[in-house]
C-alpha cells in the first residue's frame, strides 16, 4: 500500500502532460491565515486518520509488526508525500524521486515473523 501511495504520487508529478506539482500540496502551502488554510488542515488530518486505520489492520492483518506506532508511520507517509511534492515542484527528477520511494520501501517494517 505504502509503495502505491509513493509510486502513485511519483506518477502523478512526472506522468507526460503532469504538471510537477500537486495543486492540494500547493495551495496549502500558499494559502496564509485564512480560511482555506482550516480546511486543507482539516482535509490533511482526515487523510492521517484513514491511512493511521489503514495500518491498525495492516497490523492486525500481520502486514506490519505488532506494537507499530502506525500513527507515526501515517505521519511518516504522508510528510515524504508532501515532500516529493516540493522536490519536483523544484525541478527533482523521477530518479531522484523513485530513489527515495526505494530507500523508504527497502527499510519498511517488515511484517511479523
Amino acid at each position: 500500500m505504502v509503495e502505491k501511495i509513493l509510486y502513485g504520487a511519483i506518477n502523478m508529478l512526472t506522468g507526460p502532460g503532469s504538471p510537477a506539482t500537486c495543486m492540494w500540496v500547493r495551495c496549502a502551502l500558499s494559502s496564509g491565515d485564512g480560511r482555506l488554510r482550516g480546511e486543507f488542515a482539516a482535509q490533511r488530518a482526515e487523510g492521517h486518520v484513514l491511512l493511521r486505520k489503514r495500518f491498525d489492520s495492516a497490523v492486525a492483518d500481520g502486514d506490519l509488526p505488532i506494537g507499530s506506532d502506525t500513527d507515526a508511520l501515517a505521519h511518516f507517509v504522508l510528510t515524504v508525500n508532501y515532500g516529493l511534492t516540493v522536490q519536483a515542484t523544484t525541478g527533482a527528477t523521477r530518479r531522484d524521486l523513485e530513489r527515495v520511494a526505494h530507500s523508504i520501501l527497502r527499510n519498511w517494517p517488515p511484517p511479523k515473523s
